[in-house]
C-alpha cells in the first residue's frame, strides 16, 4: 500500500480528502493487525514455554515419586525375604497411609500383614502347647506337644523357654 501511494505521488497530484482518510484508516488497521499478531504470537509462545516448563516439572516429580516408591518396595522387600517383621512393619509405619496404597508398595504391605498374621498364630499356638504341657504336670508330662513347641519356638527366648520347661519334665 504504501509503494502504491509512493507511485502515486510521483505525479505530484494530490488525493482527494476522502482517499487520504481512508489511506490513513486502512494504515491504522494494519498497524492494529500487526499489533494483535505480535501480541498473540508472544501469548502463545509464553504459554506454550509454560506449558513445557509444568510439563517438564510433571515429567521429573513423576519419575523422582517413582524412583522413591521403587527404592522403598526394594528395601521392603529385603525385609521380607529376610523375614525381618518387626523392622518391616516399623519401616511401614514411616510412611503415609496413602503411600502405603501406591504402586508396587501394597502388596508388599499387604505381604507384611499376611506375615503378622501368620507370626502371632504361631505365637498363639506355641503359647497354648506351653500352657498344656506345665498343666499336663511332672506327674504325666505331654513329651508330644512339648516336641511341637519346640518346633515352634523361633526366637532365642521362646527357644530358653521350651528348654527349662524340657528340664522340668
Amino acid at each position: 500500500l504504501d509503494q502504491l501511494e509512493a507511485a502515486a505521488r510521483k505525479f505530484n497530484r494530490n488525493f482527494p480528502a476522502g482517499l487520504d482518510d481512508r489511506l490513513v484508516g486502512v494504515r491504522n488497521r494494519q498497524e492494529s493487525q500487526y499489533r494483535i499478531r505480535n501480541i498473540s504470537i508472544a501469548a502463545v509462545s509464553v504459554l506454550t514455554a509454560v506449558s513445557l516448563l509444568g510439563l517438564t516439572w510433571w515429567l521429573i516429580d513423576r519419575s523422582q515419586r517413582s524412583a522413591e516408591l521403587s527404592d522403598l518396595s526394594m528395601r521392603l522387600q529385603e525385609f521380607i525375604d529376610e523375614e525381618k517383621l518387626v523392622e518391616a512393619e516399623q519401616f511401614i509405619a514411616a510412611f503415609d497411609p496413602e503411600k502405603q496404597q501406591m504402586g508396587e508398595l501394597a502388596p508388599l504391605v499387604e505381604r507384611v500383614s499376611q506375615m503378622r498374621s501368620t507370626e502371632d498364630a504361631r505365637v498363639s499356638t506355641l503359647r497354648k502347647m506351653i500352657s498344656q504341657v506345665q498343666q499336663q504336670g511332672l506327674v504325666d508330662p505331654d513329651r508330644d506337644g512339648l516336641a511341637r513347641a519346640k518346633e515352634l519356638a523361633q526366637t532365642e527366648s521362646e527357644a530358653l523357654e521350651i528348654n527349662e520347661l524340657e528340664r522340668q519334665v
